[in-house]
């Protein structure tokens, strides 16, 4: 996830000198936006880290939370002390330790966990792509999860690794300010992952409950897996990995931040999101901005319909768009690491608003709906295209199981109830082991709204 704060965004041959936290954008020109990261920009955020691989006091770690704060005074990291990873390599293969060397912790088990979730994932691609990455920062008072091109790293909420009550009550308990976003609106954008065969959700639910006490590495795993696809995107997206062999040791990491070389430029030149409705509409849901009476208007199916032919991965993909498409990027790879880690297919849908802050699915009625929404022709080769910008491989044969087109979710039923409603998917899709969680019963279903990370 992205927000940029204070942004300045010159032509394409400029330097790229942007604050960011969240996920989010902004406006074109030189303008400031309101921050979504629930006022984190205080500078108190981030005071009690720690390294996993260094004394307190030591050099390494002082250069670690320098560079992992830099973006609070709108400033960037030296050169000179820290470079991404996967400097100075072309698309090297990341080792694990290399990781944990770059890790910043408010709490051990915070460590512990990352690295036993990185190790039961197993995923080397995965790895490879924190080579774009200065340091790896998980604290307690991160809220959302973002990626800062100010200082090129990762701010992970802890909220998708804790595993029993004693880890989870050391995260700070805040809402995500962006789920009061587009209250005035008729629809809402939802989506999730499901094993397309038996239609159980990949994902874990990242909230304590008497039903959700203790979970596994195994169970952490998809959702943590898919948050660090997104956030990493953007990493790879703003720093690409064939541009980490020219990082020198001197300046400033935004001095190396050129737009030509971003994935998203490259995607908006030739596969660009077309839908003003859906960008504006994202702008209110995601961005916080005032609906105008037409958008008040616009209805759930009038949503899907757009957003039908345009794409998208996601309904995210639209947030800030005009200014940046970085969750354009994000959501797309998101999409295609998914259903090649774990067999995972998205449902997407926009369903009807209820206005109320209703706890009780019912009132959220699917109004249009797609699973497997990377089968959409468009969304398969947008997917492609990104994944060999990043990924530096085509990913067309692991996309040749998918279905030649969408599946419609049942329409007229609330969102839980279409996830198990629409009819099976051919028995030639693939499934890997998933985590069979149910989500009756509970109201873990908001968090498929909207900004899930």
């Amino acid at each position: 996830m992205i927000k940029f704060t204070k942004k300045y965004f010159f032509p394409l041959l400029s330097l790229l000198l942007i604050s960011i936290q969240g996920c989010g954008g902004g406006d074109d020109g030189n303008t400031e936006t309101p921050p979504v990261n629930n006022g984190n920009t205080d500078p108190s955020f981030l005071t009690s880290l720690s390294s996993y691989a260094f004394d307190d006091d030591s050099r390494e770690t002082e250069i670690l939370i320098r560079c992992a704060r830099a973006f609070l005074s709108e400033q960037s990291c030296n050169l000179s002390e820290i470079s991404p990873i996967g400097a100075g390599t072309l698309r090297a293969t990341i080792p694990l330790s290399s990781i944990t060397n770059r890790l910043l912790v408010s709490h051990s088990w915070m460590a512990d966990s990352f690295i036993e979730t990185l190790e039961t994932i197993d995923n080397q691609e995965l790895l490879n792509m924190f080579g774009s990455v200065n340091t790896i920062v998980i604290s307690h008072d991160v809220l959302p999860s973002f990626y800062s091109p100010r200082t090129g790293s990762v701010y992970l909420n802890p909220s998708y690794l804790w595993r029993n009550v004693d880890e989870w009550a050391t995260i700070d308990k805040k809402e995500d300010p962006r789920t009061d976003y587009g209250r005035e609106l008729q629809m809402m954008g939802f989506s999730r992952f499901i094993d397309p065969t038996d239609k159980n959700r990949v994902t874990t639910s990242n909230r304590y409950s008497d039903e959700n006490e203790t979970r596994l590495s195994s169970e952490i795993a998809p959702g943590m897996f898919s948050l660090l696809v997104h956030e990493l995107a953007h990493a790879n997206d703003f720093l690409p990995p064939n541009s980490l062999l020219a990082i020198p040791n001197y300046g400033v990491f935004t001095d190396y931040l050129y737009a030509p070389n971003m994935v998203q430029n490259q995607l908006k030149q030739y596969w660009p999101l077309r839908s003003t409705t859906l960008k504006n509409l994202a702008s209110v849901m995601f961005e916080g901005k005032t609906a105008t009476d037409r958008l008040k208007e616009v209805t759930p199916l009038d949503a899907g319909r757009a957003f039908s032919d345009d794409g998208a991965a996601m309904m995210y993909g639209y947030s800030y768009y005009d200014s940046y498409g970085a969750e354009d990027v994000a959501t797309l790879l998101e999409e295609v690491m998914m259903w090649i880690q774990y067999g995972a297919v998205s449902d997407v849908a926009f369903v009807r608003n209820p206005k109320n802050d209703s706890q009780d699915c019912a009132d959220y009625v699917v109004k249009w709906g797609q699973r497997v929404r990377l089968a959409d022709q468009n969304v398969r080769a947008r997917a492609d295209f990104v994944a060999q910008q990043i990924l530096g491989r085509s990913v067309f044969i692991e996309l040749q199981n998918l279905p030649a087109q969408p599946i419609e979710l049942v329409t007229e039923t609330d969102w839980c109830s279409s996830r198990t409603e629409t009819d099976t998917l051919s028995q030639s899709v693939r499934t890997r082991a998933a985590i069979q969680r149910d989500d009756s019963g509970n109201n873990d279903f908001l968090d498929d709204y909207g900004p899930r990370k």
